[in-house]
């Protein structure tokens, strides 16, 4: 609208010089040729002033000549100049201003980290401390087997055997009775564990090979839980025993809390250990062994006294029929060799001892009579 406002403006100002200019021109010749191109001299002063009065004319004209172009030419700067341009003409002639860094704020600051902090690091990230793999790591607490315990032999019954046939499952082989029996299969998989792994392919668990073992549940990670026993009806705070014939372990209780677990050997016959409750009548130490009607008696304390060097007597036959007690032959622990009568190793039995009152209740049986007693092996 300005650019129409401005072409108007210098369209009339152009009709209003022209229009001069033609009526300037119309008075001119009437003054100049009024008689037969004879000059007319206003002051009476002869040609000479007439001439300086055309000259005069002829440079007026020449000046509105001029005028008006150069009016006209203003003109159409004005009319093609666009009003931005000339703010940016404006701008042009300004000196640059130097820009001024903003201070930094610190609210800015804040969000621009925690921007950065939310975003991917495009670099790998920093390996953690070994503290800080410890910690991110479940607690897995193996539970190993202890290469000083009994050496397990073919034949043998003992909650290690149990938990010995579930480290092999965990390792893949396969058929494997759970329960206590060290049998005989048990003993062909335990030889090819100890051939892959450059150990002497007997079959027998001794140090070596648990020790194995334990490297190889630390290396992968296998738990294998150490064997638990639940209770149906209340137990009661007394101290107490249970002898597992499946198993041949004694355990010494307070309560529902496994004090010790002890291997034993036990009847080599079914039904030549008692089963049931009972209860501890007497203690001796170094017991005298009769012979049992077969062989000559054998003093107490004899390094060949089948008793050994400690008696817990149980209240069948007045004490001195069945017992608890110590033994001549190491090597039997763990088996079903006895005549009826619980064996412990010497040091077991002398530590169980001193611990024991009379009047401590002894309950024995294979797995299904103690669960008949509410106590469950697991």
């Amino acid at each position: 609208m300005r650019h129409d406002v401005l072409r108007l403006t210098s369209a009339i100002l152009a009709i209003f010089l022209l229009t001069n200019l033609l009526f300037a021109r119309a008075i001119a010749p009437a003054v100049v040729f009024s008689e037969e191109n004879t000059p007319i001299s206003t002051d009476g002063s002869g040609s000479k002033n007439n001439s300086d009065s055309s000259t005069q004319e002829q440079e007026t004209n020449t000046n509105d000549n001029e005028t008006e172009q150069k009016e006209e030419q203003e003109s159409d700067v004005i009319d093609e100049q666009d009003p931005e341009e000339e703010v940016e003409e404006e701008d042009k002639e300004k000196p640059e201003e130097q820009p001024v860094e903003p201070e930094d704020n610190e609210q800015d600051k804040d969000e621009e980290k925690d921007q950065d902090q939310n975003e991917d690091p495009e670099e790998e990230p920093s390996v953690p401390a070994d503290d800080d793999k410890e910690s991110e790591q479940p607690d897995l607490a193996i539970t190993k087997f202890d290469p000083e315990g009994l050496m397990l032999i073919p034949g043998m019954s003992n909650e290690e055997v149990l938990r010995i046939k579930r480290f092999l499952l965990a390792k893949g082989y396969t058929n494997i009775e759970a329960n206590f029996l060290y049998d005989w299969s048990t003993a062909e998989m335990v030889k090819d564990y100890q051939a892959k792994n450059n150990l002497a392919p007997d079959g027998y668990i001794g140090k070596n090979t648990f020790r194995k073992m334990n490297e190889d549940m630390e290396e992968n990670g296998i738990q294998i839980p150490a064997v638990t026993v639940s209770f149906t009806g209340d137990i009661g705070d007394q101290r107490w025993i249970i002898i597992n014939l499946s198993s041949n372990m004694l355990y010494h209780l307070d309560g529902e809390t496994i004090l010790h677990a002890y291997p034993v050997a036990t009847g080599k016959q079914a039904g030549y250990t008692p089963q049931g409750k009972f209860t501890i009548v007497n203690k001796l130490v170094n017991p005298a062994w009769g012979g049992a009607g077969r062989q000559p008696p054998i003093k107490g304390g004899a390094p060949n006294n089948p008793l050994g060097k400690r008696w817990l007597g149980l209240d069948i036959g007045g004490g001195y029929t069945y017992g608890i007690h110590g033994n001549a032959d190491e090597t039997s622990i763990g088996k079903y060799v006895s005549l009826g009568c619980i064996r412990m190793p010497n040091k077991d039995v002398e530590s169980l001892f001193e611990i024991v009152q009379t009047g401590t209740t002894v309950i024995i049986g294979s797995q299904t009579t103690l669960n008949q007693h509410g106590i469950t092996f697991n």
